[in-house]
């Protein structure tokens, strides 16, 4: 009845012979077998510790595989989960190819995980400009994704307020200061606006890799001004650089998921090795 079970669940008391039999899977103590005689009765023979240890192999056998069916079952519903969150961030990112009058854009985005915290963007603002735009979110995964979501919804919504690129950047620093969550609100970031008739562009960075001008001769021009990443303080300003394109010429923008690569030795790539001619050797103008 329910009183003699829960009485042979009571722990053993003098005189009371006791097995103890591990469960084990591949090295993995996954419980332990308890064995109980009454008070006054004989000591497990080594028969019976045979038998009481195969039947504990066998208990922690199938106890093994549920445990792998239930993480497989779990990774099978996370990976769905991943796969979604990627195919929702993929949308959320403007065409990988676009021409905005005599200016091609290309572009491409590869998480090093399913999801992550590097984006872009490219639109035409009510005066004609083009903006463009690259952000490296802090962080990894789906909290990063999420954050990048929100930034670019910030930044889609600021692009019409702000009188200028500057501006535009430091209302974005401030709204991400204003986080109290610092794992999420700390973000790189560089922009440029660019008249796609008359070749004038302005750009600003946040703490990102310098933007490069790569002209039709196969020159580089890093533009080096910048502020501190979005999201540190409040207070933050962002000079602006202003240039000019040449038909052929080329504004390159990246985050340091491709000046931080590292060889097989362990050395970064860095982002001068970009000003290498042979590096746009190939390269595709926008």
């Amino acid at each position: 009845d329910g009183d003699s079970g829960r009485d042979a669940l009571l722990p053993a008391g003098p005189g009371q012979p006791a097995l103890l039999v591990p469960l084990l899977a591949a090295d993995r103590i996954l419980g332990v077998a308890a064995l109980v005689r009454e008070a006054g009765g004989a000591p497990f023979s080594a028969e019976e510790v045979k038998v009481a240890q195969l039947l504990a192999d066998i208990a922690a056998v199938a106890l093994a595989n549920r445990l792998l069916i239930a993480e497989a079952e779990y990774s099978a519903g996370l990976e769905r989960e991943l796969a979604l969150a990627a195919d929702i961030q993929r949308m959320l990112l403007p065409p990988t190819e676009a021409l905005y009058d005599r200016l091609e854009i290309a572009a491409a985005c590869r998480p090093v995980a399913r999801v992550g915290g590097d984006g872009y963007v490219h639109r035409r603002l009510s005066d004609g400009r083009i903006l463009l735009g690259v952000v490296d979110i802090a962080g990894h995964g789906m909290p990063a994704s999420l954050a990048l979501a929100a930034f670019l919804a910030r930044v889609d919504t600021l692009t019409e307020l702000e009188p200028g690129i500057g501006p535009l950047l430091a209302a974005l620093n401030r709204q991400m200061a204003s986080y109290e969550q610092v794992a999420l609100r700390l973000a790189t970031a560089a922009v440029v606006i660019v008249d796609p008739v008359g070749g004038r562009f302005e750009t600003v960075r946040a703490g990102h890799p310098p933007v490069l001008v790569v002209r039709r001769d196969g020159s580089v021009e890093p533009l080096l001004e910048g502020g501190l990443p979005l999201g540190i303080s409040p207070e933050s300003t962002y000079p602006v650089e202003e240039g000019r394109l040449e038909g052929g010429d080329a504004v390159v923008l990246y985050s340091d998921g491709i000046s931080e690569a590292r060889s097989p030795d362990g050395e970064p790539f860095g982002w001068e090795r970009l000003l290498e001619p042979r590096v746009h050797s190939a390269s595709t103008r926008a």
